[in-house]
């Protein structure tokens, strides 16, 4: 995310106005520290040597509209060496785990979500990284369809 290349920039300057306008957007890893950029945020290593976390990991979840407003715990997938390290100030943390404690952000005003790990893994998406690891996906893959049933009630008004 910090190299700032050119793909990154087009990217990003054609996504922020869709944003901004409204289009409900739930971004994924990358599209998690892409977010917390455009908005103000910083994004630096999960470990100090730059080794990439593989396997899942168990977050917890504040309460929110999105997924019922209920406060909730699971595992996602994650396969990652950057996380998100400030928000920037606009949007709002609603999940952490005792490993990265920036997990999952909402924005207040607009329909943005995103998470830092991978809701919608498979286990293949596991074992083609090279992990033994096999966390249960049902947690993951109920946030995004929630997020989905959330986008398909907006672009139905």
């Amino acid at each position: 995310m910090n190299e700032r290349t050119e793909w990154q920039k087009s990217l990003e300057a054609w996504l922020l106005p869709r944003i901004e306008k409204g289009t409900p957007f739930f971004g994924i890893c990358y599209g998690h520290q892409m977010l917390a950029h455009l908005f103000g945020g910083k994004i630096g290593l999960l470990n100090a040597d730059g080794s990439k976390f593989l396997g899942s990991r168990k977050i917890t979840l504040d309460a929110n509209p999105l997924w019922g407003n209920k406060p909730l715990e699971g595992n996602v997938c994650v396969s990652h060496c950057e996380v998100v390290s400030d928000c920037g100030g606009v949007l709002k943390v609603v999940g952490r785990s005792p490993e990265v404690k920036v997990e999952a952000l909402h924005h207040p005003n607009l329909p943005v979500w995103s998470l830092q790990g991978h809701p919608e893994a498979t286990g293949c998406f596991l074992k083609n990284r090279g992990s033994q690891t096999s966390p249960v996906l049902d947690f993951g893959h109920h946030l995004v369809d929630a997020f989905l049933q959330f986008a398909t009630r907006a672009s139905a008004k």
